[in-house]
């Protein structure tokens, strides 16, 4: 049968033959009993593979994807790094609420103890300011002046947490804690910090029964 493809010929050195032989009963071109057979499609196949073309050689083809291939890779890619960061966002939001919860919870064994400030190490970030806070709400517990993370003040006020971070740079935030909350303390968010403050409280005011203080005067 005629061909347009072009003839090649050539003498192949024993070590080259041997392995070409190899190849062919590898690939089922030719067995032990026959070696010889199906040189050219073997050698086709070869130069093929090294060459990155298909087989039939008088229409080779390089391997190309379509653009609606790439495309649908291209929306998985996105997918999958969009997936990625929101993954990424939860577990900061999450590790830091651990670390707000764990730190709160230190400070509060330290405020307990004996030796206040063994755990002064904890809070850089308190200086003269913290400790006017604590005596002008000296009413409050330590452990709700050290401010609470959000998932402390959710339970706290019957509210759900993430619900709470969203509504938590609302100007009538305050008052909306403070008609959730069981003492009636109204609450706000402090950014540098990342937990919640108390603002104020009734049971800080501690008003004196009637007459005490006219009888104190005496």
């Amino acid at each position: 049968m005629g061909t347009d493809n072009r003839r090649v010929a050539a003498y192949l050195p024993p070590e080259i033959d041997d392995r070409f032989k190899a190849f062919k009963i590898q690939h089922g071109l030719a067995t032990e009993e026959n070696p010889n057979t199906n040189d050219s499609k073997a050698l086709i196949q070869i130069l093929s593979e090294y060459f990155g073309v298909a087989q039939d050689v008088a229409h080779p083809i390089t391997h190309y994807v379509t653009i609606e291939q790439f495309n649908n890779l291209n929306t998985k890619v996105e997918n999958l790094y969009g997936l990625l960061q929101q993954s990424d966002a939860r577990i900061e939001e999450a590790a830091s609420e651990i670390k707000s919860e764990l730190l709160g919870e230190l400070k509060g064994s330290s405020s307990n103890s004996s030796h206040p400030g063994q755990l002064s190490f904890l809070q850089p970030e308190q200086g003269i300011q913290a400790e006017r806070e604590k005596v002008s709400q000296g009413d409050l517990p330590g452990e709700l002046l050290e401010g609470l993370p959000a998932i402390k003040l959710g339970e706290r006020l019957g509210f759900d947490r993430k619900k709470l971070s969203k509504i938590k740079a609302d100007k009538d935030f305050t008052e909306f804690c403070r008609s959730k909350d069981p003492d009636g303390i109204g609450w706000e968010y402090r950014e540098d910090k990342r937990k919640f403050f108390p603002v104020e409280t009734s049971a800080q005011v501690n008003p004196l029964p009637e007459g005490s203080e006219r009888s104190g005067e005496g």
